[in-house]
């Protein structure tokens, strides 16, 4: 794509999908997909817009820039006119690569541009346990934010500080979760990391799918050190915490409950693939969450999609999942339950297709307070 009059300002562009109630650019503009918009609008300039014969690469059409999809970045003149040149300042980006003009979504959210895994969430929860000794400060829960690369991590980083009264000062560290380390872990890895000393251990993520709830265990770099946790456990959002009142259960519930999918593997499916998938309180006694979806087609690619479905607490203490597949199919989850009291109860298909959509017959909901078996 074209931006600049004097042809100065050529850059790659992704196309992805959005809401249907995304606002819209209501004018004229030369930037635009020829594939999908042939006809021609904007000035009369030939060189704006999408480059002749340019290659045009299809992805899965997942956005890997996470916005709010609010007003688009920028002027009117700018969206018709383009720029005059090459601006002598970058754009400012925020730690996700994408315009800072763009507001994000609220958190926790999916982002799907990290290269080992197919999408992680912009915030997870660490549960930290059984460290003795001197380590045993270690212990508590810890909120793990999306940082972007930071020195020495290039790729995907999601950190949160920690103290521990270890010498030599300053007693200061940092849970580090890294997509990948070059020359030293070529795998997922979460790293205590700490200056001026190093304490030789970390926690392999190899098989994680960043998408459930995980265990990591510990591996000692420069033989065993006495005291630190075995093993750490990792949660996709926001730890639970006592949130808005719920006028059908009667009660307080938290403000992030957590709904786990198991994936059906069939011949030809087309299903929720596994994840534990943060549900966040929109209004009363009703949450909304993402959940990912797959193809299981012989012979073709993967293909990820994502929906947005709806939990909701109603009459009768009807606990209520619902939501449509990627092909506009609604389903429904349904289970009764009194005072809930965040202890795992799962959640039976009720309505919704079966055949050729991988569809599980149950799902668990939870809170990360009282975790699943």
């Amino acid at each position: 794509m074209q931006f600049a009059r004097d042809g100065s300002m050529e850059r790659e562009v992704q196309w992805y999908f959005v809401d249907n109630d995304t606002p819209v650019i209501d004018m004229p503009t030369p930037f635009r997909s020829k594939k999908w918009w042939p006809e021609y609008e904007g000035p009369d300039l030939e060189v704006l817009g999408e480059v002749e014969g340019a290659e045009r690469i299809h992805t899965t059409g997942l956005p890997n820039v996470p916005t709010a999809g609010g007003p688009p970045c920028g002027t009117p003149d700018q969206w018709h006119n383009g720029l005059a040149t090459e601006p002598a300042m970058p754009v400012p980006v925020n730690v996700y690569g994408g315009p800072a003009c763009c507001p994000l979504p609220p958190e926790p959210f999916l982002f799907y541009g990290c290269q080992s895994w197919t999408a992680v969430w912009s915030v997870y929860s660490l549960l930290v346990t059984g460290a003795t000794g001197t380590f045993a400060a270690l212990n508590g829960e810890y909120q793990m934010d999306f940082v972007g690369a930071i020195p020495g991590f290039p790729e995907c980083n999601w950190t949160s500080p920690v103290h521990i009264p270890l010498p030599p000062p300053p007693p200061f560290s940092t849970w580090i979760m890294s997509e990948l380390t070059p020359g030293i872990y070529p795998h997922p890895t979460l790293l205590l990391n700490s200056f001026p000393t190093n304490y030789g251990f970390h926690y392999d993520l190899t098989n994680w799918n960043a998408l459930e709830l995980f265990e990591a265990p510990i591996v000692f770099d420069f033989g065993p050190v006495v005291g630190p946790p075995p093993f750490v456990v990792i949660l996709p959002g926001l730890a639970s915490a006592v949130g808005p009142f719920c006028p059908a259960q009667g009660q307080f519930l938290p403000q992030v409950l957590v709904i786990h999918f198991q994936q059906v593997i069939l011949s030809v499916s087309f299903g929720p693939i596994t994840q534990d998938s943060p549900f966040t309180y929109v209004g009363p006694c009703t949450y909304s969450g993402l959940v990912l979806w797959s193809t299981v087609i012989p012979y073709l690619r993967f293909i990820p999609v994502v929906t947005r479905c709806t939990l909701t607490f109603g009459p009768g203490d009807l606990i209520t999942l619902s939501g449509t597949t990627p092909l506009f199919s609604p389903f429904t989850y349904t289970a009764n339950a009194a005072m809930w009291d965040g202890s795992p109860i799962a959640l039976v298909l009720h309505g919704g297709p079966t055949f050729l959509f991988g569809m599980p017959a149950t799902v668990l909901l939870y809170t990360q307070s009282d975790l699943p078996p």
